[in-house]
């Protein structure tokens, strides 16, 4: 992460607190540090979710024109007898 940091308030929930505070103490760690991994993990997690739904959408493409070129025979078929 960034060799810098920056100041924000944040309102939490009190039990999200409560457990931020228990988990900090029990760990011997500072609750700024659990904040900066959760919200590092979160937009990583984020930011794979996004690639996949690209890639989704990419493959997807291909399967569709594959579909649409199967059925453009049946498409032509029927205007003729219209």
């Amino acid at each position: 992460m960034a060799g810098f940091s920056k100041n924000f308030s944040l309102q939490l929930d009190s039990d999200l607190i409560d457990r931020l505070m228990q988990y900090s103490n029990e760990n011997a760690c500072d609750t700024s540090y659990v904040v900066d991994e959760a919200l590092f993990s979160f937009f990583q997690r984020e930011d794979r979710m996004v690639s996949q739904l690209m890639d989704g959408y990419v493959n997807m493409a291909d399967i569709n024109e594959e579909i649409s070129n199967a059925f453009s025979v049946c498409e032509q078929e029927v205007d003729r007898q219209v």
